[in-house]
C-alpha cells in the first residue's frame, strides 16, 4: 500500500467496476448521453454476454474479485436515472 493511501488495493478491486453499457432503447440512450463527470446514477439491468459477426464474443465478468483483461461487466440497461447525491442517501 502506498504511503498515505486510505484503502488497500484489494478493496478498490472489489468496490469498483469497469462497466460497458448497452442501452435497451432510446430513452436509456438519452439519459446516458446526458451524463457528465460527477453525476450519480442508479442503473438497473442485466449482465450479458455479447456475440457478434464472425464469431466475436465478449463475456461479462461475474466475479467481484477479478481484475485485468476480461474483468469488465457488460450491462444491458433496463432503467437508468440520475440521482441527487444530497437527497435519499
Amino acid at each position: 500500500m502506498r504511503q498515505g493511501a486510505k484503502i488497500k488495493p484489494q478493496q478498490v478491486v472489489r468496490s469498483s467496476a469497469n462497466m460497458h453499457i448497452i442501452p435497451r432503447n432510446d430513452a436509456q440512450r438519452a439519459v446516458l448521453d446526458s451524463l457528465r463527470k460527477g453525476d450519480v446514477v442508479v442503473i438497473e439491468g442485466w449482465l450479458v454476454d455479447v456475440r457478434g459477426p464472425q464469431g466475436m464474443r465478449w463475456k461479462s465478468s461475474r466475479s467481484r474479485g477479478d481484475m485485468g483483461a476480461g474483468a469488465c461487466e457488460i450491462i444491458l440497461v433496463e432503467t437508468i436515472r440520475k440521482k441527487n447525491p444530497f437527497q435519499d442517501a
